[in-house]
């Protein structure tokens, strides 16, 4: 199982956000979203540049992960804004562009601006760029689960499920 998280702000309504759990077939396992959050006049003043982080990470993303039935090994972040420490270990996938670092499954740590490690997820193909504040013992378990899942499925599609339902949800449109 992987977690799939993002927080999108859909104007007029405010901040929504969702996390989707799935199987390493990509079938969803569980599902939950925030209602609209909108800050206050007040609370824009108040908070200042500091309010759009605050939301999509205190308020919202941990929001949802704590209120998570089951317990996935990483959760998929849709935005790098979202890569944060937490129980879950969240983490920002991008596509290296580089060489392959080894056979599959290979784990190559980095630091710099960001944290995290390359991942060959698929032989011959460019390995992962995996953004994360998790611990680096953790690095192994992580990719692990991210290996098994892009083996049997398109690992950053489900993110585009996420968003489609977070869209409708804006939208209003929810109905059976």
């Amino acid at each position: 199982m992987i977690g799939y998280l993002d927080v999108m702000l859909a104007q007029p309504l405010g901040y929504v956000g969702g996390v989707l759990v799935a199987d390493h077939f990509g079938l969803p396992v569980e599902f939950r979203h925030t209602l609209p959050v909108q800050p206050t006049k007040l609370q824009r003043a108040l908070y200042g540049n500091a309010l759009d982080r605050y939301l999509r990470t205190a308020v919202i993303a941990q929001r949802l992960l704590a209120g998570l039935e089951h317990d996935p090994p990483l959760v998929l972040v849709g935005d790098p804004l979202l890569v944060a420490e937490a129980a879950i270990p969240l983490v920002h996938l991008t596509d290296s562009g580089l060489d392959p670092v080894g056979a599959r499954g290979a784990v190559e740590p980095f630091d710099g601006a960001s944290r995290g490690f390359l991942l060959q997820a698929r032989a011959d193909e460019a390995p992962l760029r995996v953004i994360t504040e998790a611990p680096a013992h953790l690095y192994a378990e992580m990719a692990e689960a991210l290996a098994r899942t892009s083996a049997t499925m398109d690992i950053h599609e489900p993110m585009a499920r996420v968003r489609a339902g977070l869209a409708l949800i804006a939208a209003g449109d929810v109905a059976a």
